[in-house]
């Protein structure tokens, strides 16, 4: 039987995981907002004239739905989000990963007071960078806590509730900005203001719960002080392929397109000649969630980290091109719907869960860790603005809506190509030789370090052998 004071230190435990699900929670509910706010800040939401459809106050963007405007304002949050995934790396070294959520809950808790009472479109603009500085430091932060708070035997099943955690927020941000926060004599409008004070109070939640966590350790072993002595950008080199089987994954997580997906939905369906696209809209998010409740969470450990992220990737592009081909030819038609179904539920199996957790998994020694998840984190940002923001309102101004998900469907394929030559296994890594360390180095930080080595040593030998 365990004594009380063990029974209290599961319980802190489990509240401080609950608390660190809240992150990825509140950041994706930030991410999500504009899905239902967009149509009504653009006046698009009832198809009449916005002067006289929008009630006043919540029509901020004047161009309508090809705004550049609101194009910026969907996708300023991935270059806020790439600049916060930069500093985050720092402010972990410094700090601690504590510290580093208490940043992001502040960030995306100011951001979206700011968005719930700016009127001007430069305004709002600025108050998504802020939201975005906040999404990225919580990538950073999040995966990491997780990885540090699940056993061994467990971290790859904990680790889907980051992905869980990221789609219930989009679920939530859908279905309150849809169905609770509206406006209108119909209710055909969202009350986005209400939505993003909403969303605000969520960060203060978090921001409390995370105080639950453990303070920060600040001592450092003798090994570690000693590897900063030498150039990051040299360990970088030196752990180069290892870097590159965590980055790949990260990229292509967000070339698959999956965020244009989350950012505008409600408008591909629309595209799509889908009826009740919003009730639609809200499915496919339930489909992606039971995805990686249901699939990904149990295949995790068993199948392995590969085979998922290919097998994703695989999928995602059969069913881009399935989705490009009935946005083509088969206009009104359901077939769209369930090719849809499928490209998200593709990434939920892998693409969605796995690549949070390769880098934890892949042996990098600390600084070099830090370093390379930062990097990794802002690559992934820096290329969710790619498929989110301007660059890709000019692809589908070239090639049309249906060629955009044609070139992802190519760009997954690729992707799938990729990680299949450069991602080796890791979860074998974890129970070998993660376990059998976790408690020594707690009392002997250099052993840390040295277990950072070996793990590095076996992930190495992966690649090689694979």
């Amino acid at each position: 039987m365990e004594s009380p004071s063990a029974q209290r230190i599961a319980a802190r435990d489990v509240l401080a995981f609950a608390a660190v699900c809240l992150a990825p929670l509140t950041a994706a509910m930030s991410l999500g907002f504009t899905s239902p706010a967009l149509t009504t800040m653009t006046g698009e939401a009832a198809g009449l004239p916005p002067a006289e459809a929008v009630p006043p106050g919540l029509l901020v963007f004047h161009g309508g739905e090809d705004s550049e405007a609101a194009s910026w304002f969907s996708a300023l949050v991935n270059l806020g989000a790439l600049l916060g995934a930069l500093g985050g790396g720092y402010l972990r070294q410094e700090a601690g990963l504590p510290a580093v959520l208490r940043a992001a809950a502040v960030f995306v808790g100011g951001g979206m007071a700011l968005v719930a009472i700016g009127n001007s479109e430069a305004e709002l603009c600025l108050a998504r960078v802020v939201v975005g500085l906040g999404v990225g430091l919580q990538s950073i932060s999040a995966p990491a806590l997780i990885a540090e708070l699940a056993p061994p035997r467990l971290r790859g099943v904990l680790g889907t509730f980051n992905s869980m955690a990221i789609l219930l927020g989009v679920l939530i941000a859908f279905l309150f900005g849809g169905l609770v926060f509206r406006a209108g004599s119909e209710g055909q409008f969202c009350n986005w203001r209400r939505l993003a004070y909403f969303i605000s109070l969520m960060s203060a939640a978090l921001l409390v719960g995370s105080f639950a966590l453990r303070p920060a350790q600040r001592d450092r072993s003798p090994t570690e002080v000693a590897s900063t002595q030498v150039p990051l950008l040299q360990q970088l080199k030196t752990h180069r392929k290892l870097f590159l089987a965590g980055l790949v994954p990260m990229v292509w997580q967000q070339l698959s397109g999956i965020n244009s997906v989350v950012f505008f939905g409600q408008t591909l369906l629309a595209d799509a000649g889908i009826q009740n696209h919003n009730a639609i809209g809200a499915t496919v998010l339930l489909v992606q969630l039971l995805g990686v409740t249901c699939i990904a969470a149990p295949l995790v450990e068993r199948v392995g980290r590969r085979p998922l992220l290919v097998v994703s990737a695989l999928g995602m592009s059969l069913g881009g091109a399935a989705l490009a081909f009935c946005l083509q030819y088969l206009h009104g038609s359901w077939l769209a719907v369930i090719a849809l179904y499928a490209y998200v539920l593709a990434f939920a199996v892998g693409l969605g869960p796995v690549p949070w957790l390769l880098l934890p998994e892949l042996g990098l020694p600390l600084r070099v860790r830090i370093a390379a998840a930062s990097l990794a984190t802002a690559a992934n940002w820096g290329c969710s603005f790619l498929v989110t923001g301007p660059p890709n309102l000019a692809l589908e101004r070239a090639c049309g809506t249906a060629g955009s998900y044609l070139v992802l469907s190519l760009s997954c394929l690729l992707g799938a190509v990729l990680m299949w030559l450069v991602v080796p296994e890791t979860r074998f890594l974890q129970s070998e030789v993660t376990g059998r360390f976790r408690l020594e180095c707690q009392d002997q930080p250099d052993l840390a370090e040295r277990s950072s080595v070996s793990n590095g040593q076996t992930a190495s030998f992966s690649v090689s052998r694979s």
